[in-house]
């Protein structure tokens, strides 16, 4: 896909990469005291992702291994996204956003959803002047630089924030869901800082310091 934003990125550059839940680090059987994890090493940054891990290795490259297998051009000084899910998202430098992995739900934001598979290819779901992103267990969003917030991925616990807006009908895992297979913008929430993703539900962190819910912040 290519960037609405100023600066293309779509060219050649090092490769991500995403494994299952962070047990695959642990000899079978699992361990009662630390043990180095022999797959991977000369590691300099890491991301607990809850379904997916993803390193960053002195190289500049990102290891990869196990499920789903994802390798997708990401560049050095891209800002993986804040949240635990099996979907993967990163800021870019001239502030559009590219996701990729799972895509139940349609929180890729390509407007599609897909259950069984993932996209295996970044994907830009359109947005320009994001400052941050987060991903949850079934959505994403995105804090834009005025403040406001945009979500996409499974609406049917409230976890978009988009009230009574219609939605699409979307692949689930198992099941069809309500949702927004494109970023969608939460009415009535500004001035916003931060954002913390659950599962189902959605907080975000205000300029005057109150936090905002919505959603179903309990996985039950």
């Amino acid at each position: 896909s290519t960037s609405r934003c100023e600066r293309d990125h779509d060219g050649p550059g090092p490769r991500a990469g995403c494994w299952g839940r962070a047990g695959v680090l642990l000899p079978r059987g699992g361990s009662s005291t630390p043990v180095r994890a022999e797959q991977v090493s000369e590691v300099t940054a890491l991301w607990d992702k809850n379904q997916l891990v993803v390193a960053r290795l002195r190289s500049g490259r990102y290891w990869s291994s196990g499920w789903p297998m994802l390798n997708f051009a990401i560049p050095p000084e891209a800002e993986i996204a804040d949240g635990h899910s099996a979907h993967v998202c990163y800021r870019l430098l001239d502030t559009s956003v590219r996701c990729a992995g799972l895509n139940a739900n349609g929180k890729v934001g390509n407007g599609s959803s897909l259950w069984p598979g993932h996209v295996a290819d970044a994907w830009d779901p359109g947005l320009c002047g994001v400052r941050s992103i987060a991903t949850g267990t079934y959505h994403t969003c995105a804090v834009m630089e005025d403040s406001t917030v945009r979500c996409w991925g499974d609406a049917s616990h409230g976890g978009l924030g988009t009230g009574d807006l219609a939605t699409e009908q979307c692949a689930g895992i198992n099941h069809p869901t309500d949702c927004f297979t494109r970023p969608t913008i939460v009415p009535g929430l500004d001035r916003v800082e931060r954002l913390f993703l659950g599962v189902w539900g959605s907080c975000a962190l205000r300029d005057d310091h109150s936090v905002w819910c919505w959603g179903t912040l309990a996985s039950d």
